[in-house]
């Protein structure tokens, strides 16, 4: 398997291997780093996305902004890999007015699978009463469901998580890029598999409140709550080879580019803190009724936008003779 390497000079190489030609009475191999546009310009234009299942490997020291610029060369192509406005994060990230955060470590990229119990509700009556959820009462599935993948965290200084309640993690979810791309950036080697069966609402899905791995099992590590509730158990395990498609792209790149551009992200962030405010301003007065429906108010510039879109589609659909459905509901 080739190797990307994200290097610190901002160039994204990839390991090549031959026989050396000195070495003819010899199996002597010769490695080396080959840029990548290099590559694409002497042997095959299409390298770059043929590196998606490639291992990766980052030079120590290298930071977020440093990544970034490794895959700037193909910032087009990294819109619709991974679905983010690349372009535009990398005029942010390029941002040397914005003040860098001091209270952040460095970032992580973390493996985790996670086993759990299926739920399912049995529930009597509509799903909502006004503006209450009505999802019912907890019923038995025996089954199990497992997940896994890379993720992203920022590491709080120790000195700092006096101002976060003592969390050694934070969310730089609605953090502009250009605050936080000159921290460190590594892979971490040893990952998690949580059982979340230990969680006590598992039980009745699982029709047991015996949980998969034992809690005083000297591999185990249980997970608890703010309230100090255990919810799941860890069990240190080696991660799996990291690669440019599940770690970079799932595991960073996917949180910083959620929202899919800055502008949007921002709007975001806007809308949130707006209905803070305005939820904060109702309760102060007694405004809330959780009996009233909610209002869904009038179509926004994006949902109007989406619906122009839906027009679109058909219209050209139609156009090339080619039939639009409905999706077919299932009966499971």
């Amino acid at each position: 398997m080739k190797t990307l390497h994200f290097c610190r000079d901002g160039i994204l190489r990839r390991t090549f291997t031959c026989r050396d030609p000195e070495q003819n009475g010899d199996i002597r191999f010769n490695t080396r780093l080959i840029p990548v546009r290099a590559w694409e310009k002497s042997a095959d234009p299409d390298i770059f996305l043929k590196t998606l299942h490639d291992s990766v490997m980052f030079e120590p020291g290298l930071t977020v902004g440093e990544l970034f610029e490794n895959l700037a060369p193909w910032a087009d192509t990294m819109r619709a890999v991974a679905c983010m406005d690349y372009p535009a994060f990398l005029i942010e990230m390029r941002n040397k007015d914005a003040k860098p955060a001091e209270d952040i470590e460095k970032i992580t990229l973390g493996y985790l699978a996670s086993i759990d119990a299926v739920p399912e509700f049995e529930r009597e009556g509509p799903l909502f009463s006004g503006r209450v959820m009505n999802i019912g009462e907890p019923a038995y599935t025996g089954r199990l469901s497992l997940e896994e993948g890379w993720n992203m965290t920022a590491l709080v200084k120790e000195e700092h998580r006096a101002e976060y309640d003592g969390a050694d993690s934070v969310s730089l979810s609605f953090t502009p890029l250009s605050e936080w791309q000159h921290l460190p950036i590594t892979i971490d080697t040893t990952g998690s598999l949580r059982d979340g069966t230990a969680s006590p609402r598992a039980a009745t899905h699982l029709g047991t409140d015996t949980p998969l791995t034992l809690a005083d099992h000297k591999n185990v590590e249980t997970v608890s709550s703010s309230t100090g509730d255990v919810f799941a158990h860890d069990v240190a395990i080696d991660v799996p080879c990291p690669t440019f498609l599940d770690t970079v792209i799932r595991g960073l790149l996917w949180d910083v580019g959620f929202h899919y551009s800055p502008v949007q992200r921002d709007d975001a962030r806007d809308s949130v803190l707006q209905s803070v405010e305005e939820l904060d301003l109702a309760r102060e007065n007694g405004e809330i009724d959780l009996d009233e429906p909610e209002d869904r108010g009038e179509i926004d510039a994006e949902e109007a936008g989406e619906i122009e879109m839906m027009k679109n589609l058909m219209k050209k659909s139609a156009e090339m003779g080619l039939q639009v459905n409905a999706p077919k509901t299932s009966d499971d």
